[in-house]
């Protein structure tokens, strides 16, 4: 879940946040995981009738290909070129079911978020 403070009156629908999400959709290539999600974004607050309200925009995307029990096997081994050891000694914290906040999943809300100050800038230059 995403809450952003923004403008009043900007164009902004699931379709124009969809759009940037697809292109960073996982399994589409070699180096990214093979997982097939559909990274579906959903509008919950902040915009009406395809306009913002100027309110918080809350967006949501579900995660549903989690396989928590897939990372049993690595739980005492930190993984090459991974967030994981970086976050157990700030934080004192490892969740080794997926990489937490460290996770690739974890950009999808950011590219959504992204979008709504995209939308702004290209609204105001034009």
């Amino acid at each position: 879940m995403y809450r952003r403070r923004g403008a009043a009156g900007i164009a902004l629908t699931e379709e124009d946040l969809q759009h940037d999400l697809d292109r960073r959709r996982p399994g589409t290539s070699r180096y990214t995981t093979q997982r097939r999600e559909p990274d579906r974004v959903r509008i919950l607050s902040g915009v009406f009738e395809g306009v913002t309200t100027g309110t918080s925009i809350g967006l949501m995307i579900e995660n549903t290909d989690q396989r928590s029990q897939d990372y049993g096997a690595i739980k005492d081994v930190f993984r090459p070129g991974h967030a994981d050891y970086t976050y157990e000694q700030k934080y004192g914290v490892r969740d080794y079911r997926g990489g937490g906040r460290s996770s690739a999943r974890e950009t999808a809300m950011r590219v959504a978020a992204g979008r709504s100050p995209k939308s702004t800038s290209s609204r105001n230059t034009a």
